[in-house]
């Protein structure tokens, strides 16, 4: 019916807010929305490009995909390199911007993957090897994300992809293995 159509609808609006607020505006994620029609209100987004970089096609975001309360739990955020960056000092931070531990508890594992060395948090994989790394990557039609962050070291990577034939997660490695092995490096004597 239509009432109960309004009352999902509502829901959804509720929920989303809620992460808006709780979530991006204490981590510092002042571009960051859940709501894709406020993105293309704003005009402030990337198109993406799906296919092959011989034949690609540019798809702008779409709220009929990126609004349902299907999809918007598990990934219908939509931000900027800069809202990402945020979000790596946020884990970084000697304070939790969330409060009660929130952060730490994102970066607790939950469960042991099937890939060496790994397991899953709240939304990130914890990799417990040397250094220790946090990430979580993202896809959707035309765009890929790479985030990781190695604590003890004080440093994160964020790399965005407006197209689904690069893969950003091999820049975040190269950049990654290129500053870790400077900071690593021990002084001359």
């Amino acid at each position: 019916s239509t009432q109960s159509r309004s009352s999902a609808a509502s829901d959804v609006y509720k929920r989303q807010a809620l992460v808006e607020e709780e979530v991006f505006a204490k981590a510092g994620m002042t571009s960051a929305s859940m709501r894709v029609d406020d993105i293309l209100a704003s005009g402030n987004y990337a198109y993406g490009h799906e296919g092959n970089a011989n034949s690609p096609r540019v798809v702008a975001p779409d709220g009929s995909y990126f609004d349902t309360g299907d999809y918007g739990p598990m990934g219908g955020a939509w931000g900027s390199v800069v809202d990402l960056a945020h979000w790596a000092e946020a884990h970084m931070a000697d304070e939790d911007p969330l409060g009660k531990g929130l952060m730490k508890s994102l970066r607790t594992p939950q469960i042991r993957t099937t890939y060496g060395g790994q397991s899953y948090g709240l939304g990130h994989f914890i990799q417990d090897t040397i250094p220790a790394s946090i990430s979580h990557g993202g896809s959707t039609v035309g765009f890929l994300t790479d985030f990781t962050i190695y604590p003890e070291s004080g440093f994160g990577v964020v790399v965005l992809s407006n197209s689904e034939w690069f893969d950003p997660s091999e820049i975040g490695r190269m950049a990654a293995d290129k500053y870790l092995s400077l900071i690593h490096i021990s002084e001359p004597t």
